[in-house]
């Protein structure tokens, strides 16, 4: 046995560049739903089709976009957005989907906003 692959970095999924990754779209399931303000506040998750945005703060952070709660946090292979944000690219889409069990699950699809 043994690994495969080139010993690039391309192995590891870093092959595009970082201005490719900021238009990109994305699907992802949120971190830490029920700890975040919109749990907190309406005791449920927010409803499929919700309209959400990216926001920067100390992670990077998906907030309603009606009421500006934190939804949930994104998952650290998301950090580059951090660098996309702070280029003047911001981010908006939809909860895609939610789950309350077995655990709380809200995923949400995301495209660059155009200006």
């Amino acid at each position: 046995m043994g690994t495969t692959g080139t010993g690039k970095f391309e192995d590891y999924g870093q092959g595009g560049g970082e201005g490719d990754r900021c238009d990109k779209a994305f699907v992802a399931e949120l971190e830490e739903v029920a700890t975040c303000a919109f749990y907190e506040n309406h005791e449920g998750l927010p409803p499929v089709g919700t309209p959400v945005l990216v926001k920067v703060d100390r992670r990077v952070t998906v907030i309603a976009a009606d009421t500006n709660e934190e939804i949930g946090f994104l998952p650290t292979e998301f950090n580059y957005l951090r660098a996309c944000i702070k280029s003047g690219r911001s981010y908006e889409g939809l909860v895609q989907s939610i789950s309350e069990r077995p655990l709380l699950r809200v995923s949400v699809d995301m495209a660059p906003s155009r200006p």
